[in-house]
């Protein structure tokens, strides 16, 4: 990985968000003598308007009582590897800060800083480059930047918009761990919509099926 340098609500920085989850006891021994986890991804929207995730967020171990918790504050770095599903993010170098309204400018591999930038919409930040690249943007999870999103593919140089959603999808799976390419290719997921509420409860009942608490 090369160096780069109350009323709905929008989604603004630094803004905490928490799930809660119950599992039932039934799941938790099963899950855990076979490497299961509980596996958070951070959904966004595409240039084509399509909404995706493609890195796992965090994975956890199973307990009973759990809650997944972040904050929409991110981070951005260009790259020159390409996204391949199963590979873990790492290596990553020349993170900048950045917020909604801003773009990441890559000149070349050893200019790149942050400029404001009122031509991207209000919940979105920019991406410009005068080399090849992949962008990565990390997200503070609980306390901690960790990888949540990579360009599908390099981008040619240009400018793309990039616009998390304040959306997250829970699910259960063996052998993956947090930074990992994926495909949306996944089961029995989740999809916790949060863009009227900084809060949401989840309930995995033992018939294995998902509830949103009502309200939450």
């Amino acid at each position: 990985m090369a160096p780069a340098a109350s009323a709905p609500h929008t989604l603004e920085n630094g803004i905490p968000y928490s799930v809660k989850l119950t599992i039932d006891h039934d799941w938790i021994k099963p899950f855990n003598d076979n490497g299961v986890r509980l596996i958070m991804a951070k959904v966004f929207k595409d240039a084509a308007g399509n909404e995706t995730f493609n890195v796992v967020a965090s994975a956890q171990d199973v307990t009973g009582d759990m809650t997944a918790r972040w904050e929409d504050n991110y981070q951005i770095c260009g790259s020159t590897d390409t996204f391949k599903s199963g590979q873990v993010i790492s290596g990553i170098s020349g993170l900048l800060d950045i917020g909604f309204q801003q773009t990441y400018v890559l000149n070349d591999w050893s200019n790149y800083f942050i400029q404001n930038d009122t031509a991207v919409p209000k919940t979105s930040f920019g991406f410009k480059n005068g080399v090849i690249a992949s962008a990565v943007v990390q997200l503070n999870i609980d306390g901690q930047f960790s990888p949540i999103y990579m360009s599908p593919y390099k981008f040619p140089p240009g400018k793309a918009t990039l616009r998390p959603l304040p959306k997250v999808v829970f699910w259960f799976q063996a052998d993956l761990e947090s930074s990992t390419m994926i495909t949306m290719d996944v089961s029995n997921s989740i999809t916790v919509d949060l863009s009227q509420s900084t809060t949401a409860a989840l309930t995995y009942d033992k018939k294995g099926q998902w509830q949103q608490v009502p309200g939450s």
